[in-house]
């Protein structure tokens, strides 16, 4: 399903407002994006599209949804002329991913889309892929949206579901292909228990496919130890506070639990009445008569058959889990595909709010990208969505507004040119973190850097420049504000840590061996062959050493930074050419093939403040000796210059 969502975006869309599908879009999006599918696959035929292995297996899962078997991407009615979206909404108890394309027509759909699990809606139509999943299809005229829905599993923490468990009770009583059985069926005969000549112990719990059950049936065994103990040292005077702990947990076990299967029925119906038999025989032995009681009372209070939960037949996955132990599994699922398909059909008529009415996203599109993704309160929006993980941490939703609330809206556009693609990522700051990032962005990059860089002798580069004094200072800022916020009543212990890291660094020194600006320049890739030692055995396993080679992939580079500190890195050049690590060759230094297995030389030296690293000897020669000869264009200067992260 995800192959096929992906390969729908990229099958669109250049900028066309006569058919603009972005009204169905709700304001609420947290991501939207959008692509120009034209200019991106000009370059790639229809036929080898058809031919490539992700291409055949797209195809294939189109094929297993259709009345006819699918041979070309040519099939779909996809307009190609216009603008389609793929975006993302969540709240609290669900989240949706969309795929909304612009159709020519919906002929193909029409044609080919079988009937099974398909929705006339008169205007529209809407086809579930699996009766079992919330993914969806709909389709009219104009286009076709395709709709995956996940559930929150945090939100069903406390949910409840009376009304929805009563609702598929009568739906299955309805229902000739029901799967359940009468909850009030009898269990298995328990006569048929094994001995009670012994009572079972550790060992003998049962494997129970319903995880809750097993822990239920361990909590049980545990139960009956405690009782045991506590009779053993005459401490029967309160059994239940001291038997509180094993009987809160048997509670919320049992809790956790609405159906079995039938042969974890059978298997804790024998393992129970072996264990009730032991402990009921255990609490007669008790001589006071309201202890006595007690002790019956929490066993009959604690002690479950299978006539307490509903009974499946034995269904389980091809792995042979049975995915029903999960509480309320059923009734999840069917809120889920509810309330998925209820989002689907209000797609296929304009939002009442859409989209178009946020000025930010509005704001941010550039009609000459070929791709704009687009994201508001990013970091936000992210941690929510992903809201079991952030309650597993203590995060509240105001806490998490809180932690992330300096992070604006992000914003990224594609351009593709003749001969290059240009990707520009914006990230809106503000507060704190907008003053820490202002604190590290002012910083210049060295201007020299642009004598040992020749444009025609590199294929790609990524430079950085930061201010790594500014940034040792404003890190232990950067700590105290996201995790005070996280861990708020630690903030006395954040506040000790923080000023203690401040004292360990001292930020002029390191900024003085690493100023925080730096270039890589990749000239090339290649094959080179490597000579390696093997070793073959004889018929005795005695060994022999040989020389073998092979052809390994290695890249040829040169990368500088700023460094205008000498002692410590003359202490430990030497410290290297002592244990012969490097060598001295001129003016530079070769590291040697003890701590490198590189095909290739790599050579390092020290000039003008600057730190080289290269596989070039030439270009290291060249530069120590002042004779390299540098080529850049005023853009490539201007795109360097002005940016603290820029890649080619």
């Amino acid at each position: 399903m995800k192959k096929l969502f992906f390969f729908l975006v990229l099958l669109t869309v250049s900028y066309n407002y006569a058919q603009d599908l972005r009204k169905y879009i709700p304001n609420d999006a947290v991501f939207v994006g959008s692509i120009n599918g034209k200019n991106i696959l000009e370059s790639v035929t229809i036929n080898e599209l058809d031919n490539s292995k992700i291409g055949k297996q797209i195809l294939q899962k189109v094929s297993n949804s259709t009345k006819d078997s699918i041979k070309s991407f040519s099939e779909f009615d996809i307009n190609t002329n216009g603008e389609s979206y793929f975006f993302y909404t969540t709240n609290d108890s669900i989240a949706y991913l969309t795929v909304l394309l612009p159709l020519k027509s919906n002929t193909f759909f029409e044609k080919n889309i079988d009937g099974v699990n398909l929705t006339d809606n008169g205007s529209f139509k809407i086809k579930q892929f699996d009766s079992s999943k919330s993914d969806f299809m709909a389709w009219d005229n104009e286009k076709v949206a395709f709709t995956a829905g996940t559930y929150n599993y945090s939100y069903f923490t406390d949910y409840d579901f009376t009304q929805i468990e009563e609702e598929l009770k009568s739906q299955q009583a309805q229902d000739s292909l029901a799967i359940v059985i009468d909850p009030v069926v009898s269990p298995v005969d328990i006569t048929k228990a094994p001995s009670l000549d012994t009572e079972y112990g550790y060992g003998d719990v049962p494997y129970f496919k319903n995880y809750k059950l097993e822990n239920y049936a361990f909590e049980y065994h545990y139960l009956s130890q405690d009782l045991k103990n506590a009779i053993e040292n005459n401490n029967t005077s309160d059994l239940a506070t001291t038997l509180k702990v094993g009987i809160d947990n048997i509670n919320s076990y049992i809790s956790q639990i609405d159906s079995i299967q039938e042969s974890d029925a059978e298997k804790l119906d024998n393992y129970i009445k072996n264990k009730e038999f032991f402990l009921k025989r255990r609490a007669d032995s008790i001589s006071n008569k309201k202890d006595k009681k007690a002790a019956h009372q929490i066993i009959a209070n604690t002690t479950f058959y299978s006539t307490k939960f509903k009974i499946y037949p034995n269904v389980a996955d091809e792995y042979g889990y049975d995915y029903n132990y999960n509480d309320y599994y059923n009734e999840k699922q069917e809120l889920q595909q509810r309330w998925t398909l209820a989002f689907v059909e209000s797609l296929m008529v304009p939002a009442k709010r859409s989209i178009l009415l946020n000025k930010n996203y509005l704001d941010q599109l550039d009609k000459n990208a070929e791709m704009n993704i687009w994201s508001e309160n990013y970091m936000t929006s992210y941690m929510q969505s992903i809201g079991s993980l952030y309650q597993t941490l203590g995060l509240s939703n105001n806490r998490v507004k809180n932690v992330f609330s300096d992070y604006g809206d992000l914003s990224g556009n594609l351009y593709l040119n003749t001969n290059e693609a240009k990707f520009n990522l914006d990230v809106a700051l503000r507060g704190d973190l907008l003053e820490i990032t202002k604190n590290i962005s002012n910083h210049k990059i060295n201007p020299k850097f642009f004598n040992y860089i020749n444009e025609d002798k590199f294929i790609g580069y990524l430079s950085y420049n930061v201010d790594m004094e500014n940034v040792l200072k404003e890190y232990p800022k950067l700590i105290t504000n996201l995790y005070s916020s996280i861990l708020y009543d630690k903030t006395e212990e954040i506040k000790i840590v923080t000023e203690f890291m401040e004292l360990l660094l001292d930020e002029k020194a390191i900024a003085d061996l690493i100023e925080g600006d730096a270039v890589f320049l990749l000239s090339d890739i290649t094959e080179k062959e490597v000579t390696y030692t093997d070793y073959e055995y004889d018929e005795n396993y005695n060994s022999t050493e040989v020389q073998k080679t092979k052809m390994e992939t290695v890249p040829d580079f040169m990368f500088m930074m700023t460094s205008e500190e000498v002692k410590f890195k003359n202490s430990l050049i030497n410290y290297l050419l002592n244990k012969q690590y490097i060598k001295q060759i001129g003016g530079y230094y070769q590291i040697t093939d003890i701590i490198t297995e590189l095909p290739v030389g790599v050579y390092f030296a020290n000039k003008n403040g600057i730190f080289f690293l290269t596989t070039s000897e030439n270009d290291i020669k060249n530069i120590v000796a002042n004779t390299y000869q540098a080529k850049m264009s005023s853009s490539l200067k201007k795109d360097i210059k002005n940016s603290q992260y820029a890649a080619y």
